[in-house]
């Protein structure tokens, strides 16, 4: 099964990551407690990256609680064991894995994943593994992308060009950018039940703008090898999406995410 992942995992991808904690951990929190994250459970977070919401779910949990935290990349899990450190958190077990490759202990009662399942070919193969990990009555809370439901203004053809580079940089690596819109029908699939489901817009008017510039930058190799683009035209395009972006009269949205939450009652067998 092809598992490509795309974003390349170096300090330039640790400020990518670090802007996603700015941006989204407060609508993930949020619809985490809303679907049911209190102290004492346990939990799985896949592609913990650096550990931003991580640490947060741990803080929730508690002492009585515990967080399994799986990354493939030491560098983002190294960033994520520093910061769990500094903020005294010691209810988290840290493991460097491909999720494809590890046999998922089974028990939890919350399993979580934020924009993970788009990198993947194996997304459905993938939930239903999340499925046989979780304890009966636990939850999967999903959080992923649909690059369909971006949007930007005034028109721009900088900033037009590289999301059709980093979309079609997905695809051809196996990746579904659109995923978003296809997890309620995925978690049914697989027996899922209570879905809830939420779905928002980012967007801004005011600087800092770089999610574009930070996603572009950090899956050039992977552009360049799945596209035909130049690494001087790719260059060329970030400076210019910059520029849009430093326009206080541009409003953008990069991309619109999708939080879904199922329940797990046990498997109907015929």
């Amino acid at each position: 099964m092809k598992n490509h992942y795309t974003i390349e995992g170096k300090n330039a991808d640790i400020n990518r990551l670090g802007y996603f904690e700015d941006t989204f951990d407060h609508h993930s929190l949020k619809f985490l407690q809303q679907c049911g994250l209190k102290p004492g459970l346990s939990v799985l977070d896949v592609g913990c990256g650096i550990g931003s919401i991580t640490c947060k779910i741990a803080d929730i949990v508690g002492k009585q609680g515990k967080v399994v935290a799986i990354d493939q990349n030491h560098e983002r899990l190294d960033q994520a064991k520093k910061r769990a450190r500094a903020q005294g958190i010691h209810n988290i077990e840290f493991i460097c894995s491909d999720i494809n490759q590890y046999d998922l202990p089974h028990g939890f009662d919350f399993i979580y994943t934020r924009f993970l399942l788009m990198h993947l070919s194996i997304a459905a193969a993938c939930i239903a593994k999340f499925y046989t990990a979780l304890a009966k009555g636990g939850r999967l809370i999903v959080e992923d992308a649909d690059f369909s439901g971006s949007f930007h203004y005034p028109p721009n053809a900088a900033f037009s060009e590289g999301m059709s580079l980093l979309t079609t940089t997905y695809c051809k690596t196996g990746g579904d950018p659109d995923i978003g819109l296809k997890l309620p029908c995925l978690l049914r699939q697989q027996q899922f039940t209570d879905l809830k489901i939420h779905c928002y817009n980012q967007m801004t008017l005011t600087t800092p703008k770089t999610f574009l510039h930070l996603t572009l930058d950090n899956m050039r190799q992977s552009i360049l090898a799945h596209t035909e683009c130049s690494d001087e035209k790719l260059s060329s395009v970030i400076d210019d999406i910059d520029a849009y972006q430093a326009d206080p009269n541009t409003l953008l949205s990069p991309v619109r995410v999708f939080q879904i939450g199922g329940l797990k009652i046990g498997r109907v067998t015929n």
